[in-house]
């Protein structure tokens, strides 16, 4: 096996390992494919990036279901108005339709496009043969990914006329980026090529080292070297459960921004990471990056939060803005609404990894920013206390919440950095981990979101359009979205009590904002009425909801 190896024979150990009754011995069929995959070539990168696409950061297609729907009825000459047409381009809705795509809630998109060209492509299973490889489709994708938006579509359109059903069912998987493709948590993959790859990958983001330094089954992970210039995953806070004991607490206010982590090169050159492990530089070079002056910081590494800051009112604005002000500041340097980055750790200073040291002598090399006169770059505040004490945190939340904050972050003052761990070395406080601290709301739904997240497979319910009702007019306004509080059981009740009143008819008495984030489906509200209790922190101004806030 190698990269000449057919993809028609790894579409059907793809089938083989989806359709396999168990999580275990989905796990072992894996297994079992990449074993016999490292035999005869070591390289394992090009088989694990089709197997996990959701983890091959370094391909961005930004095709998603409606795209590849477009595409197929071009190609297969479908009538806008045919069943199959209607299947491809509103699958989300019809998921629900058993006579189209049976009852199991494991079947996706790709089992929809199977269905409808099934005996429609010029290539049939029986003719596969050897004409794709598994190289030939990794070409393909690498070209559609560096391609423009403009021309995704048509080197889509060209290819698949190549493919079998089965062989562009698992294509339009992995353009889709559809996590959990085998029906095993992707993880479990990652584990069944090697029992360290899930935390090289987790440090790293990076799907290529992890297939070549652990390209040896029996090799015993050390400690991971993050380098410079290369993504790796921060150090998160815990929720509170308990204190952090007698140990000495850095307290710091939590902030509502973006996390990144900003590297200064050799020459001097900026580059951030997400919390994600998305490189984000592009994205914020013109209205942050080239402003900030750190040539005599270089080899060092910053952890911190990006905010927007509105100069006029002396506040950051919440986390929706911070995109907002980084554009503004790009097409205008005086803009009174600029990107700040508040800094309240350091990884690397001038090539000397300070990780292992203990964090408020982390803090003391931080103190070495103060030297910058830079308006774009900031050093977090924060207060030490000799120990944890219940009545004294909540005094500092209530303080900062007065001033519509978010909440706290208490850190051990000897605590070392933990890359791309949760750490119980960190806390946050929010008010809405603490009972008592929260309000909540009756509210409507009315509409649904679909999602591919870890709690459904394409097509099932994963968030809800919840509506109030308008006091004068009687009308029902929109009012938020609900993406989280709910597990993958919860979601499963909610869909099956939901699927056969979903409809893409906005009911007549929903009213919804201009700028709105429309659901995928409407409820049909004068059939079904579902009522949710939400817990909410705080309501902050919008123009996504009918209600105005």
């Amino acid at each position: 096996m190698d990269s000449s190896f057919p993809f028609a024979e790894f579409c059907s150990f793809l089938d083989k390992a989806r359709r396999s009754r168990t999580a275990s011995s989905r796990k072992t069929i894996v297994q079992s494919f990449l074993n016999h995959w490292r035999k005869s070539d070591p390289d394992c990168y090009p088989v694990l990036r089709l197997l996990i696409p959701s983890y091959d950061s370094s391909r961005s297609y930004n095709m998603k279901e409606a795209k590849l729907a477009n595409v197929l009825i071009k190609v297969l000459s479908l009538a806008k108005g045919s069943a199959d047409a209607m299947l491809l381009r509103r699958f989300e809705h019809l998921q629900g339709d058993k006579k189209r795509l049976g009852k199991s809630e494991e079947e996706d998109f790709g089992d929809a496009v199977f269905k409808v060209v099934k005996g429609r492509l010029v290539s049939s299973d029986s003719e596969s043969g050897n004409r794709v490889t598994v190289k030939r489709v990794n070409d393909f994708l690498t070209q559609l990914s560096e391609s423009v938006s403009d021309q995704r579509e048509d080197l889509l359109a060209k290819f698949i006329v190549n493919l079998t059903p089965t062989e562009l069912a698992w294509l339009v998987r992995i353009i889709l980026k559809s996590p959990n493709l085998l029906r095993i948590p992707d993880v479990h993959v990652l584990k069944a090529y090697h029992e360290s790859a899930p935390q090289l990958y987790n440090v790293t983001g990076d799907l290529r080292r992890v297939a070549r330094e652990l390209w040896d089954p029996d090799r015993i992970l050390q400690d991971i070297q993050v380098r410079i210039g290369e993504p790796f995953s921060p150090m998160l806070a815990d929720r509170i459960a308990s204190g952090l004991g007698n140990s000495k607490i850095i307290l710091e206010e939590k902030l509502d921004g973006e996390r990144l982590l900003l590297h200064v090169l050799p020459d001097g050159t900026l580059k951030c990471f997400s919390r994600s492990l998305q490189d984000s530089s592009d994205l914020y070079r013109q209205g942050f990056l080239k402003n900030l002056q750190l040539n005599s910081f270089e080899n060092s590494v910053f952890d911190g939060e990006l905010m927007a800051f509105d100069a006029d009112l002396d506040i950051y604005l919440n986390y929706d803005t911070v995109r907002m002000a980084a554009s503004q500041a790009a097409q205008d340097p005086d803009s009174r609404v600029y990107p700040v980055f508040v800094v309240f750790d350091i990884l690397f200073l001038h090539g000397v990894y300070l990780g292992n040291e203990p964090l408020l002598v982390r803090k003391e090399k931080l103190k070495e920013l103060q030297t910058l006169n830079c308006k774009q770059m900031k050093i977090i505040e924060y207060k030490e206390f000799e120990d944890y004490d219940e009545q004294l945190v909540m005094a500092e939340l209530d303080a900062v919440m007065a001033k519509h904050g978010e909440g706290l972050i208490l850190k051990a003052a000897n605590s070392k950095y933990e890359i791309g761990a949760r750490s119980k070395q960190w806390i946050k406080v929010k008010p809405d981990y603490v009972n008592g601290l929260i309000d909540t709301f009756d509210l409507q739904v009315t509409g649904v979101y679909v999602g591919k997240g870890v709690l459904g497979t394409t097509g099932t319910i994963s968030a809800l359009q919840c509506a109030c009702t308008d006091p004068y007019s009687g009308k029902l306004l929109s009012f938020c979205k609900i993406g989280s509080g709910f597990n993958r059981e919860e979601l499963r009740t909610i869909h099956s009590m939901l699927s056969a009143h979903l409809t893409t008819e906005r009911p007549e008495d929903l009213l919804e904002s201009p700028r709105g984030d429309y659901p995928d489906a409407y409820i049909d509200t004068q059939a079904f009425k579902l009522i949710v209790e939400v817990q909410g922190m705080s309501i902050i101004d919008s123009g996504v909801f009918a209600c105005g806030l």
